[in-house]
């Protein structure tokens, strides 16, 4: 008897590794693959990552090794691709509606690669278009679209309550504006954006705060920036106030901008 229990115990156990292992395979050969698909079609856009974890204590999506891959006729490869990028998903709205709403998202030593080349085209025009909110089958926004739909921000703001972004690269080169490129990069770039929906009602408006700051590394001192401000997201507009302090910074590699886009003189 305690043989046969024995067998069957063991037959159960080979049954289980069998399986789990047989996902585990299929995970490592073909769900990447499938889940890369569904989130392209939900973000709009291509996108890979090498791996993905749950942690289903904090509600989040951790992705590792996660990539925006750039158009055709681009010298960058990527638009954006990050170590590490954590996505908290709102727990009442999973437990309640059954949707995947996100709350936070969080990107850890990114690098944001923005080029226009010399037709003028940006990289980034793959990405989602403003007037496309992203939104698929059982992921949404938690406000509603119609045909006199909101801002898209105004969306945003309604469901991602923080966007935190840290240890970061943002690589800017641009083709366009002149004979030799203009190159930049902001390295340490920080971004914390926090919006408080829940305090619409009150006030009018959905409040947010931010804070952006990075270095511009050159030979000498190193150029620093800093923004902090305070907005008011309406569904038509949003109405922010700022201060910018920053050192060390050679405003006249923008000035081919600053003829073009400002009324300042230099």
């Amino acid at each position: 008897m305690i043989k046969a229990i024995s067998k069957i115990f063991l037959v159960g156990l080979l049954l289980v590794v069998v399986v789990v292992a047989g996902i585990s395979i299929y995970m490592k050969f073909y769900g990447n693959e499938l889940i890369e698909k569904q989130l392209s079609q939900i973000l709009g856009t291509k996108m890979k990552f090498d791996g993905i974890s749950l942690d289903l204590k904090k509600y989040s999506v951790n992705f590792t090794g996660f990539s925006i891959p750039s158009e055709v006729g681009f010298e960058a490869r990527t638009v954006f691709n990050a170590d590490r990028f954590v996505l908290v998903l709102d727990k009442e709205k999973f437990e309640k509606d059954k949707k995947f709403v996100i709350k936070e998202a969080i990107v850890e030593k990114g690098t944001f690669n923005i080029e226009r080349n010399k037709q003028g085209v940006f990289n980034v025009s793959c990405l989602p278009k403003s007037e496309e909110p992203a939104a698929g089958p059982g992921v949404a926004y938690a406000a509603e679209t119609a045909e006199n739909a909101p801002i898209p921000f105004y969306n945003f703001a309604k469901s991602v309550k923080r966007v935190l972004i840290k240890k970061s690269t943002v690589n800017f080169r641009d083709y366009y504006i002149s004979k030799e490129p203009l190159s930049v990069t902001c390295a340490n770039f920080y971004t914390d954006i926090r919006m408080s929906p829940e305090e619409e009602a009150s006030r009018g408006a959905i409040p947010m705060k931010y804070e952006v700051s990075f270095d511009i590394p050159r030979r000498g001192a190193t150029g620093q920036f800093l923004l902090r401000g305070e907005a008011a997201i309406h569904r038509d507009r949003v109405d922010t106030e700022a201060s910018m302090d920053t050192k060390n910074i050679d405003m006249m590699q923008f000035l081919p901008y600053f003829r073009k886009a400002t009324p300042f003189y230099f």
